[in-house]
Order: C-alpha cells, then structure tokens, then sequence
C-alpha cells in the first residue's frame, strides 16, 4: 500500500494518483482507461504563470511594456521587416528549461500614415482613369510638388489643369519608343498624350515618415499615361517602395532599440513555435 507522507508536494499525490495503470501483482496490471490531466489554473484566484498577448501601434508603449512586465534576460524581441512589426516573446527563455512556453508576447505594429495608405493604394490600382485622377490630384495637392521632365518644380494647379486638358493624338512611326506619356499600341501605330493646358508634370514628390513615430522622408511618385481606347489612363507608381520599406524598417529597429536599451535581444525575421 502506497505511504503518501513520502510525498514531498500535493502535485506528487495527484500524480501518482492518476496513473493509469498500477502493477499488482507480478504480470498483473490494473489499469483505468479514463484517466485525464485537468487544468486546475482556472479555478484557481489568479494564474500560475504569465501569459497572453498586449498590442499596439506605439513604440513607446511597446517598450514600456516589455521594460515593466518582463524579466528581460528570458525575452526577446522578433522584427518582421516586410510587414512593419515587432514581436516580443516574453518568455522565450525559461530559468532551467530547454525554452519557455512562448505565449505570453508584446505585438507592436508600425501604423501607416493616412498620406502614406493613399499613395500605396493608388500604387497597387494601376490604371486610374482621367476623372478619378484629376480629383485625386485636386483632393490630395497640399500634399504634392509636381516635377517636369526636366526636373522643375511646376505649380500643382497647371499639373492638374494639364491632367484635365489631356487628349490622346494618334500618330504613324517607323519605330517603337517608350516614355512616361507615349506607348507603343504596334509596330507601327503609337499614341501620344499631350495637354492643352502647358506640360504634364512627370514625376511627384511627397514628404512624409510613411509611419507614425518615424522621421519624415521624400517620396519620389512617376506619373505614366497610357490610353483606354481614346480616352486616356493614369498610373501613380512610388519609385523603389521595396527600398524605402527597408529603410523604414531599419529606422523602426533602431528607434525600438533605442527605447529598449541594450537590456533585450533584437532580430531581424520571423520566429515560429
């Protein structure tokens, strides 16, 4: 018969308890088939340990986050570039233990500017047809200088009285070209887009951090016109967006880094488990 003063720990009994098989005699087993673990943690007046999940989009309130609830030799800090966010994992490491339980996390992520959402939308559009366009330009020009394909600065009114006053002129040549207004439509045929209104800007450009806490950055658009049928189409596109994600995510890493402190590990990528 078992002596359950030899057990040093109320868990002990329980466990030995809950076997589900016990020898009887020598190749005898009696066994229970319906033995089961049960999680007494949520009848209990608080948890056993720490776990869950805070969000967020600010920095600050990341990094307050992890510096007041976590023990910060046993966190660390994931950063996914590609997708502007931070993942602490506050207990990754786990004193005596192989690993942690990795559920109980910090999840910052970086909030777009609404200038910023708009432009990438009008990036992923592609064509935009003259109307939609022209009152894009109208709605959103405090935020554009407009740029000829000289490198000018033209004033933003003329740029959108010029998208207004486009027409489409068809033409015969003898070879192909390619430019931000003029395509190929065939070997021969091509169309060209001209305005009565003075000259087309060729390019834009938009001052913004692109998102919120980070520092404000130059955003180089090319306007493209092409036609649908006889009436012409519009592309917005931001020139090297893959590049200016990268420096936007290296500014996000030092800037959590900075709030931080030397105390916690940061990397660069994605941890699954």
């Amino acid at each position: 018969m078992t002596n359950f003063s030899d057990f040093n720990c109320d868990a002990a009994v329980a466990a030995h308890l809950a076997k589900p098989g016990y020898e009887i005699v020598e190749g005898a087993l009696l066994t229970n088939a319906n033995t089961r673990v049960l999680d007494l943690d949520k009848f209990e007046t608080g948890r056993n340990r720490r776990r869950g999940e805070f969000n967020t989009s600010a920095v600050s309130s990341f990094a307050k986050f992890i510096n007041d609830k976590a023990e910060l030799n046993n966190t660390a800090v994931f950063l996914d570039k590609d997708n502007m966010k931070a993942v602490a994992i506050l207990n990754f490491e786990e004193d005596d233990f192989a690993q942690g339980h990795l559920d109980y996390r910090a999840i910052m992520t970086a909030k777009p500017t609404t200038v910023f959402e708009k432009l990438t939308a009008m990036h992923k559009q592609g064509r935009i047809n003259q109307k939609v366009f022209a009152e894009f330009l109208e709605d959103w020009a405090f935020i554009f200088k407009a740029i000829n394909s000289d490198g000018e600065e033209i004033a933003i009114s003329s740029a959108i009285g010029a998208v207004r006053q486009m027409r489409l002129d068809a033409n015969v040549v003898s070879d192909s070209s390619v430019g931000n207004f003029k395509e190929s439509r065939s070997r021969l045929a091509s169309i060209e887009a001209k305005s009565t209104h003075g000259a087309l800007p060729a390019f834009f450009e938009v001052t913004d951090p692109c998102f919120n806490e980070l520092t404000a950055t130059t955003i180089k658009l090319r306007l493209a016109v092409s036609s649908n049928g006889d009436d012409p189409v519009f592309s917005l596109s931001i020139m090297g967006l893959e590049a200016l994600i990268d420096n936007k995510s290296v500014e996000l890493a030092d800037l959590i880094g900075k709030e931080l402190g030397d105390t916690v590990e940061l990397y660069m990528g994605q941890f699954g488990g």
